[in-house]
Formats: structure tokens, C-alpha cells, sequence
């Protein structure tokens, strides 16, 4: 994972700086932005009930031309979800614990991506120019490589009680001590955003992410889906480093 982090970190810069060359872009001073955002999270895996928490973003963004931009996001997620009763229902269930009336799971996760966006408007523009854009809405479509370093816990639904956490020092008995390093995935994040352009400085923006993760322990019970996945709804703003004052003053994070 890290080498695949370094080579898309490598890629970045190389990009700015040959884009640079080539159109005289001031690397320092053009094309700037950072986003803050809040919305919703929907974790639609083994447990499709009560399972729409609250997440956090931060972003540094680059444009590189009018169609692409990268980013480096961190993320705070929180996660939950409960299932119903079964007796037939494969849980993992290593201590022994489950009491078969139903369980339900909560985890933290702390998240870092690096994002390659396409803005599909101007990219639609180019194949038909007689396609009427809307002014000041653009539509981008993200995929993107990071890690992500979790903890979590799945309870009996009824008593409240432990099952089995994931995180945690269970394996010495304290099933509610955490552990210092926190077990860690890769997640691969790919989905569609709108962007409204409010001022010459701010944007507004609305997303819709998945992220597919190659952990199956972010719900801390075992499945044959290896690779848990959630859906992250943000509303955000993105605000544009102006410093230049002159002949750049006029690049954006979001094209005109």
C-alpha cells in the first residue's frame, strides 16, 4: 500500500510540475483550495438496520487544468448497524458470547485518500459543445487509493453485552481497553459530486462516495464478503487560496 501511495504521490507532483512548464502555471501561487465538510454515513453490508451515522472531512485540493484536480482528504467516519435475530445466522462468534437475540456494531474509523477528480462537464463539452451547460454547476466523478486505521465493537442487541471487538485487548481479556496501534486497511473510494460555484473564492459542494475497504472486520464479525464497504453523503465548501493578484488571479478550483 505504501508503494502504491508513493507512486500516485510521485505522479502528483511530476504532473504539477510539467503542467507547469508547459502553460507557465505558477505552482506556488494558482490553483489552491481546501474543503471542510460534514454529512452522513450509510453501511449497507450484513447489518442493514439502525445504520446511518455522521462523518468529517478535510481536504487539500490542486487543480492541475480544467479537467482534473487531486486532493488529499482525511476523514473521521463513525459507522453502526444492527441485524436481527437468527438462529440459523453464521456469526462469528469466538468467546462464546452471542446470545442469538440479534447484535449490532458500532466502529471508528480515521481515514487518508489521496482523489483524482474529472469534471464529466467540461469533459461533456469537448465531445458535443452543443451540450448547454448549467452556469456555475459542475459534475465530477472521484476515484481515489488511501488507508484507513479503525476500531470496533459488536454487542448483543437485548443485554447490551460484548460479542467481539476488533481494536481492542480482548485477546488478553479486556475486552474494552484500547489497543495502542490501531489495525489498519486499504480502501479504495470511487462516486460522483456537484459543485455550485457562490463567489469568486467559495464553492459549495455535495458527494456521494463509496468506500470498498479489504478489511471484513470494520462490522468486527466474519463474512464471505471480504471487503466491507460504506456510503459517505457530504455537504461541503471548498474555499480558493487567491494569492495571485495579477495575471493568474482568475484560476479556480472550479472552471467558469
Amino acid at each position: 500500500m505504501r508503494r502504491i501511495l508513493l507512486t500516485i504521490t510521485l505522479f502528483y507532483y511530476s504532473t504539477l510540475i510539467l503542467f507547469c512548464q508547459e502553460s507557465k502555471f505558477n505552482i506556488v501561487n494558482d490553483g489552491w483550495g481546501v474543503s471542510l465538510a460534514a454529512g452522513l454515513t450509510h453501511y449497507n453490508h450484513d447489518f442493514r438496520n439502525s445504520n446511518i451515522s455522521y462523518s468529517y472531512e478535510f481536504g487539500v485540493i490542486k487543480k492541475i487544468d480544467n479537467y482534473i484536480s487531486l486532493s488529499t482528504q482525511f476523514n473521521v467516519i463513525n459507522l453502526k448497524g444492527a441485524r436481527e435475530s437468527s438462529r440459523n445466522q453464521d456469526v462469528y462468534n469466538p468467546f462464546g458470547l452471542y446470545e442469538f437475540n440479534g447484535d449490532f456494531f458500532t466502529a471508528d474509523i480515521y481515514e487518508a485518500s489521496l482523489i483524482l477528480s474529472a469534471n464529466i462537464s467540461e469533459g461533456l463539452l469537448m465531445i458535443d459543445p452543443t451540450i448547454i451547460k448549467l452556469k456555475r454547476i459542475d459534475f465530477f466523478y472521484s476515484i481515489g487509493l488511501g488507508e484507513i486505521w479503525f476500531r470496533s465493537m459488536r454487542y448483543n442487541t437485548e443485554s447490551n453485552s460484548y460479542i467481539y471487538g476488533y481494536g481492542y485487548n480482548d485477546v488478553t481479556g479486556d475486552f474494552y481497553n484500547k489497543t495502542k496501534n490501531l489495525p489498519k486497511a486499504r480502501v479504495f473510494y470511487y462516486g460522483l459530486s456537484v459543485k455550485y460555484k457562490i463567489s469568486k473564492d467559495f464553492t459549495i459542494y455535495c458527494s456521494t462516495m463509496i468506500h470498498s475497504t479489504d478489511t471484513e472486520y470494520i462490522d468486527s464479525d466474519q463474512s464471505n464478503n471480504k471487503n466491507d464497504k460504506f456510503r459517505n453523503i457530504l455537504l461541503g465548501v471548498v474555499y480558493e487560496f487567491d494569492f495571485s493578484k495579477a495575471k493568474h488571479s482568475s484560476f479556480s478550483i472550479i472552471p467558469r
